[in-house]
């Protein structure tokens, strides 16, 4: 469910809504807000990689 303006996308499931950058890399503190936005845990997402 994503919605694409400019160099971001739009997430939704309903609950949360989190804002991605479109780039080929993304900075340290912009995947920490995302994961954030997107309330999972760092080990969490490391764990999805």
């Amino acid at each position: 469910m994503g919605d694409k303006k400019g160099s971001h996308a739009k997430y939704s499931n309903g609950i949360r809504i989190v804002i991605i950058p479109i780039h080929s890399t993304i900075a340290k503190g912009t995947l920490k807000s995302i994961l954030i936005q997107a309330g999972i845990e760092l080990n969490e997402f490391l764990g999805l990689l």
